[in-house]
């Protein structure tokens, strides 16, 4: 059952404002400066969880452009900072403060992930202690309230390690709720944190990255996909991912391509990439650095894994973790994500073809009166849906670095910023969260039925290396 515990807004005063009216007046200013409209059918928000000072601006170009209208419901993805996680776990509180005033936990909601037996339950002493979930509770509030529209309930789900196995099983589970046009999903991420001294991180590249070339590079497709063989994003930089055939349920099932599950370096890769160090204060790295500055490298890191979010390519972005250990602190909660964004573009994908069909069969009835409909729509006889405008598509919409780093002995912290649509279709296909428990088999359920939360020690360093802090 859920408790009725409040849970306390402990970063107020020091990551953000701990006073209402000042609060408001600081995210209205934000999402004002935006410039920026509601986009229709726009229900997914990925945004930063950093200090205000540092990441709201950025955080604001998703919020002014998410569709609130009807939402009753916000599920909340973010990274545990403090406690090791194997799958995900729900918060036990059943609302939160904020200076703006408290969110209620959707308790129904709550319930039915619970009962799948798939969570692990978060404490709140560690609910209280991890920021990821907190820095988005204030955004939401002022988000709605901008909108004059009611302030909806949350579902927070904080996110540890995962397996392909994990990644499927709450991928669906988020699809499932998803397909109701009532929910909508935030996902909180940091992007690449720079620096040897705070972050241990300090890879570069000289290399320049090209444009993509795709016909419809924020979405995934068949063509698209077909379109990338040609050109990796990765090739420049000597690194390259081996192709592999994907489980066969995973490509009939979801009609999804062959995958690219493994990324390895070749032998050129030392050339195109290496990290900075010592010996990269003297010449002999010198012209490298003038055509390329070290921010601009970290840029450039940050949009590739931002592209291969956008085609919704989940093995892309576990390839490229792997090659350039990014250190993205929401790369789980973006997994979560881009399984359940694919589940979702499939079933749009099903219901306009069954959309199209219905309508082919109406107009050939009028004359022959005998056309019957084919049980299953051929999805893959479709590609002239992806210019439709009525499938899921990634759009980024802002992107910052919390200082321009010019010397090794620089630190800095990115933030990205996206909106993903979910057209109302889906719902025809997935039929939402009540049509079945959680759509898992008895054997599914199991995986996580005894997991256990691991405590950190509270001297311990959070998952990227780091010492907490706002930034």
């Amino acid at each position: 059952m859920l408790p009725t515990t409040i849970r306390k807004a402990t970063h107020a005063g020091s990551w953000y404002s701990d006073d209402g009216t000042t609060l408001k007046a600081q995210l209205t200013r934000h999402l004002t400066a935006a410039g920026a409209s509601p986009e229709p059918d726009a229900r997914l928000v990925i945004a930063p969880h950093a200090g205000y000072a540092y990441s709201a601006a950025t955080a604001a170009e998703a919020y002014s452009r998410w569709d609130v209208e009807g939402v009753e419901r916000v599920f909340v993805l973010g990274p545990s900072h403090h406690v090791r996680l194997s799958g995900c776990a729900l918060p036990r509180a059943g609302a939160v403060a904020t200076p703006l005033g408290d969110l209620k936990v959707d308790a129904a909601a709550w319930k039915r992930l619970a009962g799948t037996g798939h969570f692990t339950y978060f404490g709140l002493a560690d609910d209280e202690a991890e920021h990821s979930l907190e820095m988005h509770y204030p955004l939401i509030h002022a988000t709605f309230t901008h909108r004059g529209v009611p302030v909806p309930a949350i579902v927070p789900i904080v996110v540890g390690e995962l397996t392909p196995e994990l990644d499927r099983i709450y991928g669906d589970l988020l699809a499932l709720e998803l397909a109701d046009p009532a929910a909508a999903l935030v996902v909180s991420t940091d992007f690449c944190h720079w620096g040897q001294s705070r972050f241990g991180y300090t890879w570069y590249t000289a290399v320049p990255m090209p444009s993509c070339t795709c016909t419809h590079p924020r979405a995934h497709h068949h063509a698209h996909d077909a379109g990338h063989a040609a050109h990796s994003v990765l090739a420049p930089w000597g690194l390259s991912t081996s192709a592999l055939v994907a489980p066969e349920d995973s490509i009939e099932e979801r009609g999804w391509s062959p995958r690219a599950d493994v990324a390895v370096a070749s032998p050129t890769a030392a050339a195109a990439v290496h990290h900075l160090g010592a010996p990269d204060l003297g010449v002999r790295r010198a012209q490298d650095l003038v055509k390329t500055p070290i921010h601009e490298s970290i840029k450039a890191l940050d949009h590739v894994g931002m592209h291969l979010i956008a085609k919704l390519d989940l093995p892309g972005w576990t390839a490229y973790l792997r090659d350039t250990k990014n250190t993205i602190c929401g790369r789980n909660p973006l997994r979560v994500m881009l399984v359940a964004v694919n589940a979702l573009y499939e079933a749009a994908l099903e219901a306009e073809a069954l959309e199209a069909q219905a309508a082919t069969a109406a107009d050939a009835a009028e004359s022959t009166d005998s056309l019957a409909l084919p049980s299953k729509p051929d999805v893959n006889a479709q590609p002239a849906l992806v210019s439709t405008g009525r499938l899921p598509v990634v759009q980024w919409v802002g992107y910052a670095q919390s200082s321009a780093c010019v010397s090794v002995k620089d630190y800095s912290v990115s933030y990205a910023a996206a909106i993903v649509t979910v057209p109302a279709s889906v719902e025809r296909v997935l039929g939402g969260p009540d049509d079945e428990e959680d759509g898992m088999s008895v054997d599914e359920r199991e995986v996580l039925k005894n997991d256990e939360d691991m405590a950190v020690d509270e001297d311990d360093e959070d998952e990227d290396g780091n010492a907490e802090d706002e930034q």
